[in-house]
C-alpha cells in the first residue's frame, strides 16, 4: 500500500532534493525557471504553504493546499451579505491570490513532467489553450447561473408582494416599506433585485467551492512518469 507523506518544507533537509527533482522532471540542462530562485522567493515569502509531498515520487502537497484554500474562499464568500465590509472582500481576495500561487507552479511541473525540452514551446501553447478553454467554460457556467438565479429568485420574491397576501396586512412585517404607492413599490422592487442578485452570487460561490473540492481527489491521481533505464 502506498504511503502518503506531506510535510512542511525545511530548507536544510529538502532543498537539494527539490532542486534535483525539478531538474529531473524537466529533463534538460536549464530547467524552466531556476529552482534555486523559486525556492528562495517562496521561503522568503514565509506563508507556511510550501510542502514536500511524496507518494512514490508524486508531487501533490502544494496543489492540495491550494485547492483547499479555494474551497475555503468559496465557503467564506457564501457567508457574505449586502452588509459585508469591503475589507472582508479584500482579505478574501488575498487568500485567493495565495491559492492561485500555490497551485500554479506544481501543477505546471506535473503537466510538463514528461515533455522533452525541444517540444516545450508547442506544449506550452496547447497547455495555455486548454487552460483558457477550461476557464472560459467555468466562467460561462458562473455567468449563466448568475443570470438564471437572479431572475428566478426575483420572480419568487415578487410572488409574495400582493394585496392577497394576508401577512402584508401586519405592520411589523413590512416595517417602513410602503406597498400602497408607486414610489414605495419601486423602492421595494429595487431591494428585491439586490436580494435576488445576492442569492445568485452565493450560488456561484458555492460552485467555486464544489469545483475546488472535486479537484482535490483528482490531484491524488497525478504521478510523475517512471524514469527510463539508460
Amino acid at each position: 500500500m502506498e504511503k502518503l507523506s506531506i510535510v512542511q518544507y525545511a530548507d536544510l533537509e529538502h532543498r537539494q532534493a527539490v532542486i534535483d527533482l525539478w531538474q529531473d522532471v524537466f529533463g534538460y540542462a536549464t530547467a524552466h525557471n531556476k529552482p534555486e530562485l523559486v525556492i528562495d522567493k517562496k521561503v522568503a515569502f514565509g506563508d507556511g504553504l510550501f510542502f514536500v509531498a511524496t507518494v512514490d515520487g508524486k508531487v501533490i502537497g502544494s496543489i492540495m493546499a491550494g485547492y483547499g484554500m479555494q474551497v475555503i474562499v468559496g465557503v467564506w464568500l457564501m457567508t457574505c451579505s449586502l452588509d459585508t465590509a469591503p475589507l472582508e472582500f479584500a482579505l478574501n481576495g488575498v487568500l485567493q491570490g495565495f491559492a492561485g500561487g500555490v497551485i500554479w507552479v506544481p501543477l505546471t511541473i506535473i503537466t510538463f513532467s514528461n515533455v522533452r525540452g525541444e517540444d516545450l514551446d508547442e506544449t506550452t501553447s496547447v497547455y495555455h489553450l486548454l487552460r483558457n478553454i477550461g476557464s472560459s467554460f467555468f466562467i460561462s457556467m458562473t455567468v449563466t447561473e448568475l443570470v438564471r438565479s437572479t431572475a428566478t429568485n426575483y420572480e419568487y420574491l415578487t410572488e409574495h408582494i400582493s394585496p392577497f397576501n394576508p401577512m402584508l396586512k401586519l405592520p411589523w412585517v413590512l416595517g417602513e416599506w410602503d406597498v400602497d404607492t408607486i414610489e414605495g413599490l419601486a423602492r421595494l422592487s429595487k431591494e428585491m433585485v439586490h436580494q435576488a442578485a445576492l442569492i445568485s452570487y452565493l450560488n456561484a460561490f458555492g460552485m467555486l467551492a464544489v469545483a475546488s473540492a472535486v479537484a482535490i481527489p483528482l490531484i491524488l491521481m497525478a504521478r510523475q512518469p517512471s524514469k527510463k533505464a539508460g
